[in-house]
This record gives C-alpha cells, sequence and structure tokens, in this order.
C-alpha cells in the first residue's frame, strides 16, 4: 500500500527530491485540523488511503524533522 501510495503522490519528497528509499518517505498532514488517521500501518482500502494522503505533502524524514522543527519556534 505504501509503494502505490508514494507513487501515487510523485515518487519523490516534494521538498528536496530524495527518491532513495521507500521507508525514509512519509506523509505530512499540511493541516492537522483536517487530519483523521495517521497514514503508516493502516490498512484502509484504497479509496480511503488515497482521500487521506491527498490532504499531505510527501517528504522525506528529513524534511519531515526540518518541518515540525520549524513549528516549534
Amino acid at each position: 500500500m505504501k509503494k502505490m501510495l508514494v507513487e501515487y503522490k510523485g515518487g519523490k519528497c516534494e521538498l528536496c527530491g530524495y527518491n532513495k528509499s521507500l521507508s525514509a518517505l512519509t506523509f505530512h498532514h499540511v493541516n492537522s485540523n483536517e487530519k483523521e488517521f495517521t497514514i503508516g500501518g493502516k490498512n484502509y482500502s484504497k479509496e480511503k488511503m488515497i482521500k487521506e494522503v491527498d490532504k499531505c505533502i510527501l517528504v522525506c524524514q528529513n524534511c519531515h524533522c526540518e518541518i515540525h522543527e520549524n513549528d516549534r519556534n
């Protein structure tokens, strides 16, 4: 499922272009108020998963950490 969702979102970090490791890519909810569930480890239908990742940007772990670090500052 994750591979399909990553490919759906373009296959690389939307901020830096990283695309070497599937496990290093993650989904960041742009508006946390719209978040229904965390993407990782869920076994919902393909349609429900796509609906949720449409609320996200695809980022690598480094960029995801930087996003959250900037949120705290």
